[in-house]
């Protein structure tokens, strides 16, 4: 059974001239995912049927300089003195990997690099150059991967350095109940601004199986990778945050590494309790191998 839903993509859209952000919200329509008893936070059947998909960093905490070094601020021009924000990170000297839903639609990406201050990044960058998974589909979030690829290399410092990208060998891997974290300048709550400091905060990645059980067969795929907050706490991605990178240590790299690209989380509300979608990594090692310069380790 379909029905229809207002979707919110995790970019946030905003004008310079007015204290608020405005949004741009896209209709789209999403499978039936069935209330669960115990797992979600709906009052009656008919808020479970209303949902809608959005994204955000919420309960976090502010990020120290070099902390993050992979973290990329995209701002994309939509309108007189109107921007889209998502984030995205550094994966070789001249490839960012963000979300396709960040870039399809729009023609030049500014990026900013090395800084934890949104209006303040140590190294700016425009490109028009995009790469769009050829099998993106906007009404289901599948295949919601992009590469932005840079006019010039970057000089790599202590606050700009690629993220790590999973092996070969992780690609069975789920990272189920892995602690991870995630990091962007989306809304802090439901009712703020987008932050102009990086936040970041750490969650739970849950298998896909629980996952289902809010959004359906539809919507979340083996390509899919989802979390919870950390500690059962109302924590986890809102609008801004898109493109983002969640990141999750590994002990045999002794480093950390990118599992998944921030994508959707449930419109009740981006403090509610319902897990946040990203796109699976490991999903897409090949097609990323493939189109850029970056080498995939076995």
């Amino acid at each position: 059974m379909w029905i229809s839903f207002s979707i919110l993509l995790l970019a946030i859209c905003f004008s310079q001239n007015e204290a608020k952000p405005q949004w741009n919200i896209p209709d789209f329509k999403i499978p039936q995912a069935p209330k669960i008893p115990g797992l979600n936070s709906f009052s009656t059947p008919e808020e479970a049927r209303s949902r809608s998909l959005s994204s955000r960093i919420i309960n976090g905490m502010p990020a120290a300089l070099g902390q993050f070094p992979h973290q990329v601020r995209s701002r994309t021009k939509v309108g007189p003195h109107k921007y889209s924000i998502c984030g995205g990170s550094i994966i070789s000297e001249t490839v960012v990997l963000t979300a396709a839903h960040c870039v399809k639609g729009h023609e030049s990406f500014d990026l900013g690099f090395g800084s934890i201050e949104f209006n303040n990044p140590e190294v700016e960058v425009t490109t028009t150059d995009k790469i769009i998974h050829p099998e993106y589909d906007h009404s289901h979030l599948h295949n919601d991967i992009a590469l932005l690829i840079l006019p010039s290399a970057l000089e790599f410092t202590k606050n700009i350095k690629p993220i790590q990208l999973p092996s070969y060998s992780q690609t069975d891997m789920s990272f189920a109940d892995e602690k991870a974290t995630v990091s962007g300048h989306g809304k802090t709550g439901d009712d703020e601004s987008s932050s102009k400091r990086l936040m970041y905060v750490h969650v739970k990645v849950i298998d896909n199986e629980e996952c289902t059980k809010f959004y359906g067969k539809k919507l979340i795929k083996d390509f899919t990778i989802c979390t919870v907050g950390w500690n059962k706490r109302s924590s986890g991605t809102c609008q801004g945050d898109s493109g983002g990178p969640l990141i999750t240590y590994d002990e045999d790299l002794d480093d950390n590494i990118q599992i998944g690209v921030v994508s959707f989380v449930a419109g009740t509300g981006c403090e509610s309790k319902v897990p946040a979608g990203y796109v699976r990594v490991t999903s897409y090692l090949d097609w990323i191998a493939e189109n850029s310069d970056v080498e995939i380790r076995s």
